[in-house]
C-alpha cells in the first residue's frame, strides 16, 4: 500500500466543484511538472471523496444541511461518475505509467430516519434501522465492485484499494453499522479506510470499528483558536496508536498563509519525523494542484519534495520552534 495519497473531492457547496477530474486536472498529482512538462512521479494513491454529483443534493453527512440527502438515483450516478469515459478513473489509468496508482473511493453516507432514498429490491427503503441502512451499503459497495470487475483493464493501471468512510467521527447512532460495513469490505476482499479529526470519537480504537487503515486531521488551519502545536500532539498520537496522519494545505479564511509549512516542517526528522515513515494523506481544500502550479510554484515545489523525503526547513516570521 502506498504511503502518499491525495484526497480528490468530487462535488460539494462551494463555488465551481469539481465533479469530474480530467486529465488536465489531475496530471499535476500523478508527475510532477517543470517547465509544465512531466519529470518525475508525484502523489501514488488517490481517494475519490463524493460530496455530491449535482447540486443540491449530498452524499457527505456533513453537507445534507446545505440541500437535501442523496437518494438511489444520486448513489448509483457516484458509480457512473467513478467511471465515466476520460474522467476520474479513467482520466487516473491515462495518467499512470511504470507503477500502478493506488485508488480509494468513498461510500455514500445512509442518513438516519432518511425516507426519500427510494426503492431497493422492490420495496422502499428507509434508513431507520441499521440493517436497512447496511442494506443501502453493501448494494452499493456489490454494484461499485461488479463495475470495477466489468473494466478490468484499469486494474492494469490502477490498484483498487478499497473503501472511505466518509464521516469523520463516529456516531452512536453507526458504531454498529460501521463495523458491519467493514466486516463486508473485507468479505469482498479489500480495506476499508477511514479519516478522522483528531479526537474524534473512535479515534483512539478505531480498530474495533474493523477499519483497515487511518489517518488523523491534525485541526491545525492557522486562523483558529489551535496553533501549530496540534500537529505535534496528532502525530504523537498518531504514533502510539499506529494511524497515518494528514497533510493539509487549504486557501480560505480559516487557513492562514504557514500553515501548510508547519504540517511540512514538524514532519522533519528533527522533529516529528513523520516524512519519510508515515501513511500520510495529504487534502488541499479550496484548491487543486493544478492551481498551486499555476499561482505558487514555490509551494509546489515544496510539496513534491516533501513527497520524495527530500524536503528541508522553511522558516518564515515568527516561528517559534
Amino acid at each position: 500500500m502506498q504511503n502518499h495519497i491525495c484526497v480528490l473531492p468530487c462535488g460539494g457547496i462551494f463555488e465551481h466543484p469539481i465533479y469530474k477530474w480530467t486529465v488536465s486536472d489531475l496530471k499535476y498529482y500523478v508527475k510532477y511538472h517543470a517547465g509544465d512538462q512531466p519529470v518525475d512521479s508525484m502523489f501514488n494513491g488517490f481517494v475519490f471523496k463524493g460530496y455530491s454529483v449535482e447540486k443540491g443534493r449530498y452524499m457527505h453527512p456533513l453537507h445534507a444541511a446545505f440541500g437535501q440527502q442523496a437518494n438511489r438515483q444520486d448513489w448509483e450516478q457516484w458509480t457512473e461518475s467513478l467511471f465515466a469515459p476520460d474522467t476520474n478513473l479513467k482520466a487516473l489509468y491515462a495518467l499512470a505509467d511504470d507503477s500502478p496508482l493506488d485508488v480509494w473511493v468513498s461510500i455514500p453516507y445512509p442518513f438516519i430516519d432518511d425516507k426519500g432514498f427510494g426503492e431497493l429490491h422492490g420495496s422502499a427503503l428507509y434508513f431507520d434501522t441499521t440493517e436497512r441502512r447496511f442494506a443501502a451499503i453493501s448494494w452499493w459497495i456489490d454494484q461499485f465492485i461488479a463495475r470495477w470487475h466489468a473494466e478490468s483493464y484499469l486494474s492494469q493501471k490502477l490498484h483498487f484499494r478499497g473503501f472511505l468512510w466518509q464521516r469523520e467521527s463516529i456516531n452512536e447512532y453507526d458504531d454498529e453499522l460501521v463495523k458491519r460495513t467493514n466486516a463486508y469490505i473485507r468479505t469482498k476482499g479489500f480495506l476499508s479506510l477511514w479519516l478522522p479529526y483528531y479526537a474524534s470519537y473512535g479515534t483512539t480504537n478505531w480498530k474495533d470499528f474493523n477499519f483497515d487503515v487511518a489517518a488523523y486531521h491534525t485541526n491545525y488551519y492557522g486562523n483558529t483558536m489551535y496553533d501549530y502545536q496540534w500537529v505535534n500532539a496528532v502525530s504523537y498520537s498518531a504514533s502510539y496508536y499506529n494511524t497515518g496522519i494528514q497533510m493539509i494545505y487549504g486557501k480560505g479564511p480559516i487557513y492562514n498563509g504557514t500553515h501548510h509549512l508547519d504540517h511540512f516542517n514538524l514532519g522533519l526528522p528533527e522533529y516529528q519525523g513523520y516524512m519519510k515513515h508515515s501513511f500520510i494523506v495529504y487534502q488541499f481544500p479550496n484548491q487543486t494542484m493544478k492551481t498551486i502550479y499555476s499561482e505558487n510554484i514555490v509551494d509546489y515545489i515544496r510539496i513534491y519534495m516533501f513527497i520524495k523525503g527530500l524536503y528541508t526547513k522553511i522558516p518564515y516570521p515568527n516561528m517559534v520552534y
